[in-house]
Order: C-alpha cells, then sequence, then structure tokens
C-alpha cells in the first residue's frame, strides 16, 4: 500500500447534514481526495454553497434537500442520487440534532421523538436504502457519526446521547450482518466540536470551563479535523476494519 490508497478518485459519497459543520468539512475533504459528492441537508441554501466549494476542486456535486428522519424522503433521495451518479460507494451519516438540554425528568414525547427519529432511525434506514445497492455491488463504506456523548453521557442532553449510543451499536450490526458483502461500517465519535450545533454550550462560560478541564488538549476541536479520520475510512486503508468507533474527542472526556 502506499499513499495512492487514500485517492478517492471516481468513488461517489453521499454525505448528509453537509450543508456545514462536520458534514460540509467531510464532504469537502472527499472532493479534495477526488470524489463526486452528494451532499444533503435541510437547507438547500447551504448545500448549494457546499455545492459550488466541491466543484472547485473539479469534482462533481448535487445538492438534495432531504429531511432523513422520514423514509419515504430518504428512499427519493437515494433514487436521484442513484440517477445521477449511478452508484454510492461511500455513505457518511452525519445529520444530527441537538434541539434542547433539560433535566431527564422534563423531556417530553415529542422531543425525544424528534431527536430520535433524525439521529437514529434517519440513519438506520438510510444505512438500509444505501445498502441494498452496495449489496449488489458487493462492495461500500459506510461511516456514521456518532459522539463521545454516546459513551459518557452529557448532563440535560438524555435523548442526544442516548441516540449516539444506539449508534455505535448500530454501527456493530450493520458490520456483522454485511462484512460478507464486502462492506466495511465504522463510526466516528467526535468530543466537543466547534459547530453552530455547539455552539450555545461553548457560549456558558461555567459548562465550556468544566469540559475543558476533562479534555487533556485543553480546547474544542474543529470541523476540519474530522476529515482526516473519515478518510481513512472511506480508502482501501481501512479494508480490514468494520464495526469499530474511532474516538476524536482531544484525548476522551471523563464524564
Amino acid at each position: 500500500m502506499n499513499s495512492k490508497n487514500f485517492c478517492l478518485t471516481d468513488k461517489v459519497a453521499l454525505v448528509t447534514g453537509a450543508g456545514r459543520g462536520i458534514g460540509k468539512s467531510i464532504a469537502l475533504g472527499f472532493a479534495e481526495a477526488g470524489a463526486n459528492v452528494a451532499v444533503i441537508s435541510r437547507t438547500l441554501s447551504e448545500i448549494e454553497e457546499t455545492c459550488k466549494e466541491i466543484e472547485s476542486f473539479g469534482a462533481k456535486g448535487i445538492g438534495l434537500v432531504c429531511d432523513v428522519s422520514k423514509v419515504t424522503d430518504i428512499r427519493k433521495m437515494v433514487m436521484m442520487v442513484l440517477a445521477k451518479f449511478d452508484k454510492i460507494d461511500i455513505l457518511v451519516n452525519n445529520a444530527g440534532i441537538s434541539p434542547f438540554v433539560v433535566p431527564i425528568e422534563e423531556v417530553r414525547e415529542d422531543g425525544w421523538d424528534k431527536v430520535i427519529n433524525t439521529n437514529l432511525k434517519g440513519i438506520f434506514f438510510l444505512t438500509q436504502e444505501v445498502g441494498k445497492h452496495m449489496i449488489k455491488r458487493r462492495q461500500g463504506k459506510v461511516i456514521n457519526i456518532a459522539s463521545i456523548g454516546g459513551i459518557v453521557g452529557f448532563p440535560g442532553q438524555a435523548p442526544y446521547c442516548i441516540s449516539k449510543a444506539g449508534i455505535i451499536m448500530l454501527t456493530k450490526m450493520f458490520a456483522l450482518e454485511w462484512g460478507k458483502y464486502n462492506i466495511n461500517v465504522n463510526a466516528l465519535a467526535p468530543g466537543m466540536v466547534e459547530t453552530r450545533l455547539t455552539e450555545k454550550l461553548r457560549q456558558d462560560e461555567n459548562y465550556t470551563k468544566d469540559r475543558l478541564k476533562r479534555i487533556p488538549l485543553n480546547r474544542f476541536a474543529k470541523p476540519e479535523e474530522m476529515v482526516g479520520a473519515a478518510l481513512f475510512l472511506a480508502s482501501d486503508f481501512s479494508n480490514y476494519m468494520t464495526g469499530q468507533t474511532i474516538f476524536i474527542d482531544g484525548g476522551r472526556l471523563i464524564g
């Protein structure tokens, strides 16, 4: 093997939640490595901008609006990507929400459903839908974005942390059942990343101080710092790796 195995030329990647943050950084990283990229978001203006940046690398891009919590939307979107590119080699399940911070005794059913349907149900059924195509081709790479919160938990974010813990097991189960099809399924589990999703939390000085003292590197991550691990999991270098979760958390938070 050599560095050329990191090249994604002629590969097609589908990245959800790619309008900003981690998803956008991964989409652009894949485009720079030579992949054509379908970027998915609920906000058209954001994915249009991402597509422009993808095309600046000489890659082809397509931006599609999709609510991954709805299986009918998922199926339509995957059909459109296949109509455009004829295949999907890499799936990055990045779309996720954390819309509230409340004590566990105050979590309402509608809030629970909103988080679980997007963060866990959406990943399951999108992977299933793309996987039908990968199974036929007997190859594919699936990368799920979990979180350190799926292991250690964050006070006030029970539905979010439970959904991310579910992603870690979901990753293992798809890997277990799809290894025979030469499909690699792995996950990335970031710590606190400087994105819009975490902005309100990071503005709380006490919260930030408490979190930073638990991180040996003593800082939060930048979205682009997730790209290297994602590129590894999308490349031939990870061909004998499946069912694993890579933690990118500045040194593992303790509680």
